[in-house]
């Protein structure tokens, strides 16, 4: 018994110190700039943070990491102690930037195609949702309209497209969309071994489940499973295109993006391991991958400019990890998009564009897929990609270099979209009601804070989050503090609906732009009217000036915000103070139905 003891007490001795010789020594003042993660118990964090002054600032990141799509209840409260206590946290190392070399795998020699029949059928998913076959697949019969050294273009025998529309599908694969793709992630194989890749095209695309969803291009990636039987898929390297597609850069972006996912499921399909039995990948990151390939094509953002913009402006109530869109409501939803767009190409900007190939041939899935090919845990790599999100948008120009990847201004514009960061909230830590904060994080989502305090001392924060939820917080003391540019929209006694800006912090500022688009969140969710961006003629006539004064108002009534669809709008302004530094805000509008209704975060500003 004694010596069982005595075993007992030498194995905690040790742990203990093994502890104190692991953890990372965490002093006040905080590090400016560096990521400090907070521990947390039984989904609470408690943690003391020190302002020496009225311009000690900190950026809080509160994530809720479980794998469902729910949203649940964050509780914030802070209070003032006497002095730093708790300090549960964690220095986080920035990631060394690594190239990825994966090995794209050889495609077998493909014989000189065979001469084309004049007319081919093929099956396509037209339902939507889970069907008996007979009711789930529709016979499309398609005839030859073109091909080239290495496609051809089978148009449905009820659809016209014009020559020019054919040979510039055919051009645009042949030049830049096949050469890409092999160079960065392969090539599909030669599933039906006709020596060409198939796209078809038919206006079925923008009528599928009953005419509820309309897409401009699809893969069925069982078509890459030369096993299958006929009735179950079409056993060739084909994809689908919308008959309705107009020429231009957007029908080439759309090419590009569904040929990704005609890589991802065939090469899936060609590759799998004994190990992994995954025959497809996981929603989100089987679209991240086509989103990111899409990338490397051109910068063409009218794929995705909508897709950030929704995800930006709401990235709380955003999931990452989506294994089924469909599954979970979220078919089509713009935003969930958006969010795994910037984060697999965040992780490309950390390995290079290696990572892709190493996540195609893996024949793992979804977050393990991930954790293999980089080697790190996911929720690290989620927890720096976060508050990297918030801090690029506060970098020289907001610009980050990318290697192959399009430079991305997550506080500039985006093809159509005004951005404006991650939306936050300015917590200011004075007494009474503000030492509480409520926030509502659906499951691989965050809330973002920049928590200040208007005296000297230190302050006790506790987050607790709602059973069900996964809580991870995070806390960066930002180099210099924000100013403040405060956006508030309502509906005047008149009916018109009035912008406010207001400056709180002392600072002269110039406005830059003012954008606002409805917000959506719904199944089959497109893209809808874009975005409307108020530029300096145009504040100028709606404000009469765009210059702000230290603690200076400004009202104006946009025309064009009234014209705005029902619902609730997403309105965010983005200025300049004289030192050339951004600053952001955010308000929601709601043109609802029944009435107006209106929600603003008065002090929601960001700096750069």
């Amino acid at each position: 018994m004694y010596r069982t003891l005595s075993r007992v007490a030498l194995g905690l001795f040790l742990a203990v110190l093994v502890h104190l010789a692991t953890r990372s020594h965490v002093q006040f003042p905080l590090e400016p700039g560096q990521v400090y993660a907070v521990a947390t118990l039984s989904n609470t964090a408690e943690f003391d943070l020190p302002f020496a002054d009225g311009d000690t600032q900190y950026l809080l990141v509160a994530t809720n990491q479980a794998a469902e799509c729910t949203g649940r209840h964050f509780e914030l409260a802070a209070e003032p102690v006497a002095a730093a206590q708790i300090a549960p946290l964690r220095k986080i190392a920035p990631l060394a930037r690594q190239q990825l070399v994966a090995t794209i795998p050889a495609m077998p020699q493909v014989k000189q195609p065979a001469p084309a029949p004049e007319q081919r059928v093929f099956w396509l998913e037209v339902a939507g949702e889970p069907q008996a076959a007979s009711a789930r697949r529709q016979q499309v019969v398609t005839r030859l309209a073109g091909e080239g050294a290495h496609v051809r273009i089978w148009l449905d025998v009820n659809d016209q497209v014009d020559s020019a529309w054919v040979r510039e599908v055919i051009n645009g694969f042949e030049s830049q969309v096949r050469p890409t793709a092999a160079r960065y992630v392969g090539l599909p194989a030669d599933v039906d071994g006709d020596g060409c890749f198939g796209i078809v095209v038919t206006s079925w695309l923008h009528r599928l489940a009953g005419g509820r969803i309309a897409l401009g291009g699809m893969v069925q990636s069982d078509d890459y499973d030369a096993s299958a039987t006929e009735t179950d898929a079409n056993r060739a390297d084909v994809l689908y295109l919308s008959a309705e597609l107009a020429r231009g850069p957007h029908l080439q972006t759309v090419l590009a993006h569904e040929f990704a996912h005609a890589v991802c499921g065939s090469g899936r399909l060609e590759h799998q391991s004994l190990l992994f039995s995954s025959r497809h990948e996981e929603s989100w990151l089987n679209e991240a991958i086509a989103h990111v390939v899409e990338n490397l094509h051109s910068d063409n953002w009218s794929n995705l400019d909508h897709r950030v913009s929704q995800f930006l402006a709401q990235p709380e109530s955003t999931p990452l990890v989506v294994p089924d869109y469909q599954a979970a409501g979220l078919f089509r939803a713009a935003a969930p998009r958006g969010s795994t767009y910037l984060f697999l190409r965040w992780c490309v900007e950390q390995y290079g564009p290696g990572l892709l190939p190493k996540l195609i041939y893996s024949g793992r899935s979804g977050v393990a897929n991930l954790e293999a090919a980089t080697g790190e845990p996911f929720s690290e790599l989620y927890r720096r990609y976060a508050a990297d999100l918030f801090l690029q948008a506060l970098t020289a120009d907001g610009k980050q270099a990318t290697g192959v990847l399009p430079r991305v201004d997550l506080g500039g514009e985006l093809g159509t979209r005004g951005l404006a960061g991650p939306r936050f909230e300015f917590w200011d830590l004075a007494a009474g009601e503000s030492l509480h904060r409520a926030a509502q994080v659906t499951g691989t989502g965050s809330k973002y804070f920049v928590v200040t305090a208007p005296e000297k001392g230190v302050r006790r924060l506790r987050i607790t989050a709602e059973r069900g939820a996964s809580l991870q917080v995070s806390v960066v003391r930002l180099r210099d503090p924000l100013p403040r540019l405060s956006l508030a929209a309502r509906m005047t006694p008149d009916g018109e609906c009035q912008l406010e800006l207001r400056e709180n912090g002392g600072h002269r500022l110039r406005v830059d732009r003012v954008a606002w688009e409805p917000l959506s969140g719904t199944v089959n969710a497109q893209p809808g009217p874009q975005t409307t961006c108020l530029h300096r003629a145009a504040l100028a006539q709606c404000f009469g000036t765009t210059t702000l004064a230290p603690g200076e108002v400004l009202t104006g009534v946009p025309g064009d915000l009234a014209r705005a669809p029902r619902g609730p709008l997403a309105v965010n302004v983005v200025g300049y103070d004289d030192d050339g530094r951004r600053i952001t805000s955010w308000a929601t509008l709601d043109l609802g139905a029944a009435g107006i209704r209106v929600a603003s975060a008065p002090d929601d500003t960001r700096r750069k």
